[in-house]
């Protein structure tokens, strides 16, 4: 791993191993959050919230709440633009409901985030969609490079502080 000066704050640090990190993990999806109008951090990320409840509701049923954290949708967001064109970048692993109902995130998560945000878009790059139709996470060295991108704005302190992990949104009992 390659670190910066060691004596730079530690959110500049960070973000090598935070692309490390992602690496390791599944994801299934890379999107941004667009709001398209004037919003807050503190309501950006309770939109988020909102979605990944209503998509968990969608998927899971009315009791999903109840549902393990390994059942429940799986979200880490990094904020970009909070001064003017606020959004995040995620990626997503979303949960995934029994059958004979399955949802399609690519073909659903757009409209559930347009009846929270009227003004917003939910942005799946299509080369991203591949891993739905193949029912496999993001591949390796592509997950390398939208680990990168997406956290690029890692160096700014405030973007540091405001990423998102769907791991705070769940209850205590299920963490």
């Amino acid at each position: 791993m390659n670190y910066p000066d060691q004596d730079a704050p530690l959110y500049q640090r960070a973000g090598e191993a935070v692309r490390e990190w992602l690496g390791a993990m599944a994801f299934n999806h890379f999107t941004t959050f667009n709001f398209n109008q004037d919003t807050t951090l503190r309501g950006s990320k309770k939109a988020i919230k909102d979605f990944l409840a209503r998509w968990d509701r969608l998927v899971l049923g009315k009791h999903f709440q109840r549902q393990p954290k390994a059942k429940r949708t799986f979200l880490i967001g990094f904020v970009e633009h909070i001064d003017s064109n606020l959004h995040y970048h995620a990626l997503v692993r979303p949960a995934i409901g029994c059958p004979p109902y399955q949802p399609n995130f690519v073909l659903e998560a757009p409209s559930l985030w347009k009846q929270l945000i009227p003004s917003g878009q939910l942005y799946i790059p299509k080369d991203t969609v591949e891993a739905l139709f193949e029912k496999k996470a993001i591949s390796a060295e592509h997950l390398d490079r939208i680990a990168a991108y997406i956290t690029k704005d890692l160096k700014k302190e405030t973007n540091y502080e405001h990423f998102v992990i769907s791991d705070e949104f769940l209850p205590s009992s299920i963490r």
